[in-house]
């Protein structure tokens, strides 16, 4: 890939040192925007049209409108002024190398936090009108009646036979969040002064670092590549249709 002129060294080292830290912040907001977000949107599909459904539809319209970078700034500001105790920048305290394991990871966890609640609202905002919207196409379907006829709980209909289908579309958003898993943090980490792939990045263009630039927008096809790849498996494996077709 060619040798960064900022940093005189080769461009795939460079693009170690901060892969890690931009992979961890990123897995760590999907894994927990999507674990907040699907039983959200299955509640808000059930419950259409109800005072739940509606205050919870407000705010998933507030997370997509709300810039990442925005919310950023506003939490840096209450941060700061309010003293709610949350490291602002960097990845680690001074004194990391001599905390042991459990104090690292609490350390780690601390200075994560605003950046996850940052990038995870965005995420889940989206998956959460995803959600619903796909879970309600499905619920009108005949086989739902079909099941319901049947005698069958609600609870079985719902979690057995509905959400089995409607999980499918936000399985290829999935694999398209993690294709754009680097571009998406990258104004999050400028903010949050993350020390990650983004940060590098804008170095990167303001420095002129044409090497630098160009593998981290290798990086980033490959991520989309790698992100449609684990889509289709993933789609295999939920739905035999796909799998025998």
């Amino acid at each position: 890939m060619g040798h960064s002129f900022l940093w005189h060294a080769p461009v795939t080292w460079v693009l170690k040192q901060r892969l890690f830290n931009t992979l961890i912040l990123t897995l760590v907001s999907t894994i927990i925007a999507w674990v907040i977000a699907i039983p959200i949107g299955i509640h808000s599909a059930v419950k259409q049209y109800s005072w739940s459904d509606k205050i919870l539809t407000l705010l998933a319209f507030v997370g997509v409108s709300l810039p990442g970078w925005f919310f950023g700034l506003l939490l840096f500001y209450f941060t700061v002024t309010r003293g709610w105790g949350f490291p602002i920048g960097g990845m680690t305290s001074v004194d990391f190398a001599d905390l042991s394991f459990w104090g690292k990871a609490y350390d780690l966890a601390r200075h994560m936090f605003l950046p996850v609640v940052v990038l995870s609202t965005g995420i889940m905002a989206s998956l959460i009108r995803y959600m619903r919207s796909s879970l309600l196409d499905v619920l009108r379907q005949d086989y739902v009646t079909t099941a319901r006829a049947k005698g069958l709980t609600e609870r079985v209909v719902i979690y057995k036979h509905a959400v089995r289908n409607a999980i499918n579309p936000l399985i290829t958003v999935f694999g398209f969040q993690l294709g754009g898993i680097l571009g998406g943090a990258a104004l999050t980490e400028i903010v949050m002064n993350w020390p990650g792939i983004g940060s590098l990045m804008l170095n990167a263009v303001l420095g002129l670092d044409y090497y630098l630039v160009m593998g981290n927008l290798i990086l980033g096809g490959v991520m989309l590549i790698i992100g449609n790849l684990l889509a289709d498996i993933l789609l295999a494996a939920s739905d035999p249709r796909i799998r025998y077709e």
